[in-house]
């Protein structure tokens, strides 16, 4: 355990609470909150804290980095334990959990659908369509996506989806 306090002074004078080493992800990304901004949480980490099952097995949500979208050019500094990348978000994709800013679950599908390997997306995507986000809108908006990477894994995962499915490696865990 640190003896050291949660918080840190920047070169301006300014306090800034430290990420914690460790807690989930809703944990270290509301200790984040002050320093992000306007930065919006992406992926795996949205979709943690929309309330679902999206790690690798054995994975604990300590470990998993937090993915963050930030606008071109900003560069947020302090950010260990951050995968920040530089885009552009409709604010039609970006709600609010917690007080955290994160992709919506329909943005969010469609970015695990596009990034995660086959069977995780297919696992996530099911677990987003059972928590009411519609199929033919997902597959609608995934044409948003044509010519980009990933455009074709989208569609592809998106034709095997079912909400009433039991995705693969979700069958007797506890969620």
């Amino acid at each position: 355990m640190s003896s050291l306090p949660p918080y840190s002074v920047n070169a301006a004078g300014f306090v800034q609470r430290r990420p914690a080493r460790g807690g989930t992800i809703a944990e270290r990304a509301a200790l984040l909150g002050d320093t992000l901004g306007d930065a919006v949480l992406v992926g795996r980490a949205a979709a943690a804290l929309h309330g679902l099952d999206v790690l690798p097995p054995g994975v604990a949500q300590a470990a998993w980095p937090l993915q963050v979208v930030v606008a071109p050019g900003v560069r947020p500094r302090g950010l260990a334990g951050c995968d920040i990348h530089e885009a552009v978000l409709p604010e039609g994709d970006v709600c609010t959990v917690a007080g955290i800013r994160v992709t919506t679950l329909e943005r969010t599908a469609l970015d695990c659908a596009r990034s995660l390997p086959r069977l995780e997306a297919v696992a996530a995507v099911d677990q987003i369509l059972r928590a009411g986000v519609e199929l033919d809108r997902l597959q609608r908006r995934g044409l948003e996506f044509a010519g980009q990477r990933g455009d074709a894994v989208v569609c592809s995962v998106l034709r095997v989806c079912d909400p009433a499915a039991e995705s693969p490696g979700r069958a007797g865990r506890a969620v």
